[in-house]
């Protein structure tokens, strides 16, 4: 098995479990709900401590479910019901790239976009508020932009988007234009 193969393997329960808390939550603030995913990612995460635990064989789920219901007493039923599903299934360890595709689906239905827009020059305010107007005009959703600079690109940009690249750098016309 290759490295693709095993971060597929990966991806595609994790996109399931966060159509699923997706579903679960409608009708609730999904804000909320995605920073307490957040959260309880962050935990797992960067304590590991606590990921050990929610991972022993040894433990049982019972222990395992008063860790959480202890630790996140806070959180909505919701998030607390779709973490025991997750110790349930063996799947705690994907609830990063959980929190990741659930943040995807809320910022799509808030039309928002995330884009990395790569210059040669760092850009003053009223050239970001350009920038910002154009895009938000062109995908027809509210952007938020991390600036870039890299002067290897002599002029223009490049802007990405998930996994997609516009480059409209003159670097990369000059270098179409030696491939003639």
């Amino acid at each position: 098995m290759n490295i693709k193969e095993i971060e597929l393997d990966a991806v595609k329960p994790a996109k399931r479990y966060a159509v699923a808390l997706y579903e679960a939550a409608e009708g609730l603030d999904l804000d909320n709900i995605f920073n307490q995913v957040n959260f309880a990612a962050n935990t797992v995460c960067s304590n590991e401590d606590f990921k050990n635990f929610l991972n022993h064989p040894i433990v049982s789920l019972e222990d395992k479910k008063e860790l959480i219901r202890e630790v996140f007493k806070d959180f909505n039923s919701v998030v607390i019901d779709f973490l025991f599903v997750l110790i349930d299934a063996k799947r705690i360890n994907c609830i990063d790239e959980i929190r990741d595709f659930l943040k995807n689906m809320i910022d799509s239905k808030n039309r928002i976009i995330n884009l990395d827009v790569t210059l040669a020059y760092e850009p003053d305010e009223n050239m970001k508020e350009y920038i910002k107007q154009r895009l938000e005009n062109k995908f027809q959703s509210t952007a938020i932009i991390n600036y870039k600079k890299d002067e290897s690109l002599l002029g223009g940009m490049q802007i990405k988007i998930k996994d997609t690249v516009i480059d409209l750098s003159i670097k990369s016309k000059l270098e179409n234009f030696k491939r003639m």
